[in-house]
This record gives structure tokens, sequence and C-alpha cells, in this order.
């Protein structure tokens, strides 16, 4: 059973996902406009090597809650960390072995991703104490 703290972290972390989507895609019409097509897809694949395993940690991370689950908390913020590096690292094997990457979209995409999230937590936990 997930308890209203983590059901709150765990909204929190999907409109930060969807933030890290929206602008994941905007740098890729624009690298699309600007390198042609396949730069923009290139741009596209970056933003997704950031955002999935974003939304992978946050599914651990967002488990558990509250001051009796603890170690529960530090245990999946642990796997979860593990989990985003292990996963980022193998979708940037994948693509540089699978394709013939165009570097600088592919991480003008991830950057952007990554980026975004920033202000995108600001943005949206602003946002969410406002309408409390």
């Amino acid at each position: 059973m997930v308890n209203s703290i983590a059901r709150k972290g765990q909204r929190l972390a999907a409109k930060t996902i969807i933030i890290q989507g929206c602008a994941g895609l905007f740098s890729s019409l624009v690298i699309a406009l600007i390198m042609g097509q396949e730069g923009g897809i290139f741009a596209l694949i970056g933003a997704g090597i950031c955002i999935l395993p974003s939304a992978v940690f946050a599914l651990f991370a967002f488990r558990y809650a509250g001051a009796q689950k603890n170690k529960q908390v530090v245990q999946s913020f642990r796997k979860g960390s593990v989990l985003k590096l292990l996963l980022t690292m193998v979708l940037f094997a994948l693509v540089f072995k699978h394709t013939t990457a165009l570097v600088f979209p592919l991480f003008i995409g991830y950057i952007t991703a990554m980026v975004a999230q920033w202000p995108a937590i600001l943005f949206v936990t602003r946002r969410t104490k406002t309408t409390n």
C-alpha cells in the first residue's frame, strides 16, 4: 500500500518527467529544423536516454515514505539511483553500438532533458504548495 506522502512524490515525479519530455521534444524539433530529420531523431533519442532512467528512478524512489519505513526509503532510493546510472550507460552503449549516432544532437537532447528537470522540480513543488 502506497501512503499519501509517497503518492505526492510520485505525482511530482510524473509531472517533472512530463516537463522533461516536453523540453526534449522541443529541443529535437529545433535540432530537426537546424540539422535535418536525422539530427532531430538523435536529439529525441538523447532525451529518451535521460527520461527513461529518470522514470525508473521515480518508480523506486517513491515506493515508500514515512519515518516507520526509513530503511525501505533509503534502500529504494539507492536501488533507483543505481538502476538509473546503469540504464543510462546501457542505453548510450546501445545507441553507439547499433547506430552511426550524430553525437552533437544526441547529447543536446540528453542535456536539455536533464537540465529541464531542475526548474521543473522548482516549478512543480512551488505550484503544489500554492494550490494546497
